[in-house]
């Protein structure tokens, strides 16, 4: 398979994990979707993080370079970053819609309020206003925490490095 049919395919295999997410964000029947579909994208950005780190203690990283073709070309990288963050953000709006459901007095007002919390959470502004009072809602609080600093990470080393093999 080419690079140009691998990023294609890695664009919209993303697309519609962001499809999905945000179909599971407006239709609160499984939790298990959105949950999934965060720890693929968690262990994918593990996984660069991982090769990047290997790669870089070698001697000579640009032919280890060329030995990873399973990942997407530079254009496709970024686009595929930017749709990461939407599929986190739909996914843990997602679960907070369905925590929200589950406990009484409701923690959010609205969904909207949903993927507020999720997109100040994953920017690493945190919201003041919103407090997670259940053990359940702390625990998506962190891994959203843990999400949003692997999506820095790995997108930021990721990306520099396919920029770099200009």
């Amino acid at each position: 398979m080419t690079l140009q049919k691998r990023s294609t395919l890695f664009v919209l295999t993303t697309t519609l994990l962001l499809l999905i997410s945000i179909y599971a964000f407006y239709n609160t029947i499984c939790q298990l979707i959105p949950l999934v579909i965060i720890l693929v994208i968690n262990a994918y950005l593990l996984s660069l993080l991982f090769i990047a780190a290997i790669i870089s203690d070698s001697p000579d990283p640009v032919k280890h370079l060329g030995k990873l073709n399973f990942y997407p070309n530079r254009v496709a990288s970024l686009i595929i970053m930017i749709l990461f963050f939407g599929v986190l953000t739909f996914s843990f709006a997602a679960l907070y819609n369905h925590a929200n459901w589950k406990t009484y007095p409701y923690a959010f007002v609205n969904s909207f309020d949903c993927v507020y919390a999720s997109f100040s959470c994953l920017t690493t502004l945190g919201v003041d206003s919103i407090n997670p009072d259940t053990s359940y809602l702390k625990k998506i609080v962190m891994l959203e925490i843990f999400s949003s600093l692997n999506l820095l990470i790995g997108s930021i080393s990721f990306l520099l490095s396919r920029l770099t093999n200009f």
